[in-house]
């Protein structure tokens, strides 16, 4: 849920999204910093969320992390202005100590396939047709340094190439990152904020910041821009817990691509998403664990380099996603 990650479309970690990395070498991190006020409440509990790069289940420390893969399609439906869009993901995340800092660098290369159906508007002069498919690559490397025990950040790089690779150039290569400030109040309560970098034609930037509040065991609560996230814990089946929750994210990326009838071009696609869902969580520091989700997606479109056709209003539409990491 995210996207990487901060790659695009990422899972919802989507991602995003975004939270303190797994421990030094040797014993688990139960995720829970020392607070400015510690008399503040319950302890901090660090889930749940299903991203690709900082990831908030509790494990002890290893070199291989995880290996994730997720999916999330938007419905094409009826319209010259409809579009469909497919996303598969796939990346491993691993894990290398830092010699002065008890939390790991994080390094995750991963794969993206994106398959696009449509628009089809042959009403303007050069309509916005696209290819079948695009691609990205990318190597992320993510670190939440702890710098007091009530201040840390959450720092991330993660540069790629997207593209169709019929076209490819400088613009296909890209530099995602974000760098948030993490104050720990209480247990139960941080503020973050920073920004994060997108590198699209229309949003190179976006402010990001916002409150985490984990009231008790069962609920956390990320009011945060612009990745928010309320989850609440409602069932244990076997081994694993069932946390629901309900989400927004800006979705989209950028490619490169050889238009049909036009030739080269840079294009973005940017979209507003809401979505419920279900985390299943195993209870002990491993084990499989997944998503899935429905939501819906709106304020779509299309914005080409070119300025031909500039910005094009996508249909809004119904999205379903899933994934599984172990």
């Amino acid at each position: 849920m995210s996207a990487p990650s901060l790659a695009p479309d990422a899972s919802p970690y989507s991602a995003p999204v975004y939270s303190a990395p797994p421990p030094a070498y040797g014993a688990p991190y139960d995720g829970t910093p020392g607070a400015l006020y510690p008399a503040g409440g319950a302890p901090v509990y660090n889930g749940p969320t299903f991203a690709p790069i900082t990831d908030t289940w509790t494990k002890t420390m290893r070199f291989l992390q995880e290996v994730n893969a997720d999916e999330t399609w938007l419905a094409r439906g009826g319209g010259e202005h409809a579009l469909g869009i497919n996303t598969i993901n796939t990346w491993a995340t691993f894990a290398l100590p830092f010699y002065w800092n008890p939390n790991p660098i994080l390094i995750t290369p991963g794969f993206q396939l994106t398959l696009w159906d449509g628009p089809e508007d042959n009403s303007v002069p050069n309509p916005p047709n696209l290819p079948g498919q695009t691609y990205g690559a990318y190597i992320d490397a993510a670190w939440n340094p702890q710098v007091t025990n009530w201040f840390g950040g959450e720092l991330e790089i993660s540069p790629g190439i997207y593209t169709d690779f019929q076209h490819t150039n400088s613009d296909s290569f890209r530099i995602l990152g974000r760098g948030l400030g993490v104050l720990t109040l209480t247990p139960t309560l941080q503020f973050k904020l920073g920004i994060w970098y997108l590198d699209r034609n229309l949003v190179k930037l976006l402010p990001a910041g916002g409150v985490v509040w984990t009231p008790n065991p069962d609920a956390r609560y990320e009011i945060f821009f612009p990745a928010p996230k309320l989850a609440h814990r409602c069932s244990t089946v076997g081994n694993h817990t069932l946390w629901a929750y309900i989400r927004g994210e800006y979705g989209g990326g950028a490619w490169t691509i050889e238009r049909a009838n036009f030739g080269p071009d840079d294009f973005d696609y940017n979209d507003l998403r809401f979505a419920i869902g279900i985390d299943v969580l195993p209870e002990t520091q491993t084990g499989l664990r997944g998503y899935i989700e429905v939501g819906y997606a709106f304020d779509r479109q299309l914005v080409f380099r070119s300025n031909q056709p500039g910005t094009f209003n996508i249909s809004d539409t119904v999205l379903v996603g899933g994934g599984l990491a172990f």
